[in-house]
């Protein structure tokens, strides 16, 4: 169940990639966390379930916060680049393996969003 729970999450996170709108980055984002903790809590990750209802109640994922209410969702898909390395080291902590192939397939939609982002705009930061 963990495993169905987690590959929703990333679709989820990696559909947030490809989207202008910011409030629905945001409803999304808050799904997939739901999602997360839900995820972590059957594979006995207390951190992971208490970062992401930290993250939820109290916005306390500064660079996701940060990001997401950004008017420019090129600086949303920017610093989503360090929130997915640090959640990469979460897992590979955890020696999750299926964690760590779904981070690292999230990490490069975060990267190909943004790159798709920037040669649309050919502004630079």
């Amino acid at each position: 169940m963990s495993q169905v729970l987690i590959v929703i999450v990333y679709a989820l996170i990696c559909i947030t990639y490809f989207l202008k709108n910011r409030n629905r980055i945001l409803i999304i984002n808050i799904l997939a966390h739901i999602c997360q903790a839900f995820s972590f809590l059957l594979l006995n990750g207390l951190t992971g379930v208490a970062m992401n209802f930290v993250y939820i109640i109290r916005d306390s994922l500064i660079i996701s916060t940060i990001a997401i209410w950004q008017k420019n969702t090129k600086y949303y898909k920017l610093l989503g680049i360090p929130v997915s390395i640090a959640w990469l080291g979460y897992y590979i902590f955890l020696k999750s393996l299926f964690g760590i192939i779904l981070e690292s397939i999230l990490l490069i939609c975060i990267i190909v969003g943004f790159i798709i982002e920037n040669n649309k705009t050919k502004n630079y930061l």
